[in-house]
């Protein structure tokens, strides 16, 4: 389980930020507390701010953590530039590195493990552990220089095949270290998620392939309400449909790939509903799933595979624009599912950006779960939880946060702007 992230010095983030998934010593909800050890851990997170404000940023940060972890050994070269970037907006800091650390529960022991890195090298890295409070070390970097503990034997004689462009710990993994493999295997089961994607159903379709997990996913969108009866994959040796230009975001033109697997035929999904004549129900009719199909059940369907891999595995899910093309009453229902411990038994973790204000007031949320993200005068993205303002318990926390009292959202002024132009 994720217990915190740091970013510091990347993208709108000059300062270093925390995000906490530790339960804050308040009263409310203590059902959305998990003990673990230790530690009193939470099932959610949600992100409030207004556009541009940084929560895409801070979610961008913790995937491109968990991606330069999974692949700087192995999928870098020596001249290979590193994708990151820093808080543009001050003359300081462009030329200094930007800084990441995850701490987190795995096989009853507590790691932190972080590093400092600029588009060319790594600065430093290091890998603690501990089974109560006291830290352990296992290595630590500067530049090239890395120190290896005792304690972190599957390291030794590995420092010299570490480039200064690739990450220690991964390079270790790459020779099967037991802990390093163990550690690499958690951040792979991380699941970023983007809520406006098209047409990626990936993982929904890989559900449906197997026929228990099928049905598990069937009964999802049953109580999703959609007016589906049932979904079946028809495979085709070749794309039945002309390719469509569409535009990209970069504004340029690009080619829809058709949905098919490595090597294997095109796959195309399409959605049972009843037929209908004279009113009475006489069977029923199969559409095409991406072209009959609404924006939010599409939606709905992308993310449910993902929602389900995370509750049965236990896993971190991170979704930008999670509440996108759904209807508030589902946004609600799923973040439900991580509070319950019935349907997240192995204490799945979600953290996600949101404009959905219905949450905060019937999400049963606790004030360390709702976290706002609001730049300054600087253009510096800032942090903080409805934990560390003093509220009332009974506030309507959705009329405040619109009314301004947390901070977090903009200040439009399109009257303004509407006399301006007439």
């Amino acid at each position: 389980m994720l217990i915190e992230f740091e970013v510091g010095n990347c993208r709108s983030f000059r300062e270093p930020v925390v995000l906490s998934l530790a339960a804050a010593a308040i009263n409310g909800h203590e059902e959305n507390v998990i003990e673990s050890g230790r530690y009193r851990l939470l099932p959610s997170a949600a992100l409030y701010g207004a556009n541009a404000s940084g929560k895409s940023n801070l979610l961008g940060a913790f995937v491109f953590m968990r991606n330069f972890v999974l692949a700087s050994s192995k999928d870098t070269q020596t001249k290979d530039l590193i994708n990151v970037q820093p808080f543009l907006l001050d003359t300081q800091t462009p030329e200094k590195p930007s800084r990441f650390e995850m701490r987190f529960l795995l096989d009853d022991m507590t790691y932190r493990y972080g590093f400092e890195v600029d588009r060319r090298r790594i600065y430093s890295e290091w890998l603690f552990q501990a089974t109560k409070i006291k830290e352990t070390e296992l290595f630590t970097r500067e530049n090239q220089e890395i120190r290896v503990s005792t304690k972190f034997p599957e390291g030794e004689a590995l420092q010299a095949k570490t480039r200064d462009n690739a990450l220690y710990l991964s390079v270790v993994a790459q020779f099967n270290g037991p802990v390093a493999t163990r550690i690499l295997a958690w951040f792979d089961a991380m699941i970023p998620l983007h809520g406006l994607a098209d047409g990626q159903y990936g993982r929904s379709m890989e559900w449906l392939s197997d026929p228990v997990r099928a049905d598990k996913l069937f009964s999802l969108l049953k109580k999703a309400d959609l007016d589906i009866e049932g979904l079946r994959v028809i495979e085709h040796k070749a794309d039945p449909k002309p390719l469509q230009l569409v535009i990209t975001q970069e504004g340029k033109g690009g080619l829809v790939v058709p949905m098919s697997r490595a090597g294997g035929p095109f796959q195309r999904l399409e959605s049972v509903h009843a037929l209908y004549e004279d009113g009475k129900r006489i069977g029923q009719v199969a559409m095409d799933f991406e072209t009959a199909e609404s924006h939010g059940t599409r939606k709905f369907f992308q993310i449910a595979g993902p929602v389900l891999d995370a509750l049965e595995q236990g896993r971190v899910m991170i979704v930008d624009e999670f509440d996108s093309r759904l209807h508030p009453l589902l946004s609600l229902a799923l973040v439900h599912l991580f509070h319950s411990p019935k349907t997240n038994p192995h204490h799945a973790q979600l953290i996600f950006a949101t404009h959905d204000t219905l949450l905060l007031r019937h999400g049963k949320l606790r004030r360390d779960q709702i976290w706002f993200v609001e730049k300054d005068r600087q253009e510096c993205s800032k942090l903080y939880s409805l934990a560390e303002i003093k509220v009332r318990k009974e506030e309507a926390f959705d009329k405040n946060y619109l009314d301004g009292r947390y901070g977090a959202v903009p200040n439009p002024e399109l009257e303004d702007f509407l006399q301006d132009v007439q």
